[in-house]
């Protein structure tokens, strides 16, 4: 992996891992804010009308932990019962990895 990538998988098996890299050459302008995060946070995508977007949140084990379908404006997001650590949050297109970047819970 090079600088400002991440990698993880969808279980604790690292033979498939994924990399991901993080807001390069995005098609979205998106504002991920607080950052770090201690009761909720906010997903902007900006403008994305008639776009189909996917919200995930995953461990950074690669375990999926929340997800929000058809995201078209800003996307207030409690923390819940989420643990204090690194995430990774992504947005996804007609299945594709768009725009990712890391979220740390304190």
């Amino acid at each position: 992996l090079r600088n400002g990538e991440y990698a993880f998988g969808n279980s604790t098996d690292t033979t498939n891992i994924i990399s991901i890299r993080e807001n390069q050459n995005s098609s979205l302008k998106v504002k991920l804010y607080p950052n770090p995060v201690t009761s909720y946070f906010v997903v902007d995508p900006g403008k994305v009308y008639g776009r189909d977007l996917l919200l995930q949140v995953f461990d950074m084990q690669g375990k999926l932990i929340m997800e929000r379908k058809n995201i078209s404006g800003p996307s207030r997001i409690e923390r819940g019962e989420l643990e204090n650590g690194s995430y990774l949050v992504s947005i996804s297109e007609n299945g594709r990895t768009v725009w990712c970047n890391k979220l740390l819970l304190q």
